[in-house]
């Protein structure tokens, strides 16, 4: 009896969603667009370490993502946290971020159509700092993210984004990603 129970369980699992006609899972909405530097709302704290590193913690700045499709698109605020070479040319990222869905720029996050929890590793290479900005001229920072909707009109959905940015062409990323 028990088998039976199993089996009738694992059927009706697998059949969930599926109609007489057809049976579908659900698909990936693939996007792409771009993530504008807004503003540095925290520097954060900067620690030289003994082998001449910098750690940087809890950098905030905010910032505005765009794309084509509304379900990715508002403000996000990052937490940055960075391990930095001692000339700047290469450090690791991460920390954490979210995304206001449907807000514009400085808007209050309690006015958003939903919210994703992002997390993120990232990496800088190639970077040259610049005295006269006390920041990077050029370098690459090259983003993987991963994110849970935790409510509104993204709840229960999962994401993923890749962000690349040039920073000699400006504080734009571009960004693709997907998800459920």
């Amino acid at each position: 009896m028990k088998k039976f129970i199993l089996l009738f369980l694992g059927v009706a699992l697998l059949l969930s969603g599926c109609s007489k006609d057809e049976c579908t899972a659900p698909q990936a909405s693939d996007f792409s667009g771009t993530s504008t530097w807004v503003a540095d709302v925290d520097p954060g704290t900067v620690t030289v370490l003994d082998d001449g590193r910098f750690l940087i913690e809890g950098q905030i700045g905010e910032w505005y993502d765009s794309s084509g499709n509304k379900l990715v698109t508002g403000k996000s605020v990052w937490v940055v946290n960075w391990l930095v070479q001692p000339d700047w040319s290469s450090a690791k990222l991460w920390g954490t971020a979210k995304i206001y869905v449907g807000l514009e720029s400085g808007g209050n996050p309690g006015n958003a159509e939903g919210v994703w929890e992002i997390t993120y590793d990232a990496a800088l290479t190639e970077g040259v700092f610049d005295p006269e900005i006390s920041f990077l001229s050029q370098g690459k920072i090259f983003v993987t993210a991963n994110g849970k909707g935790k409510s509104g009109v993204v709840e229960g959905k999962l994401a993923t984004w890749t962000y690349t940015m040039d920073i000699s062409k400006g504080f734009v990323y571009n960004l693709t990603g997907s998800f459920l």
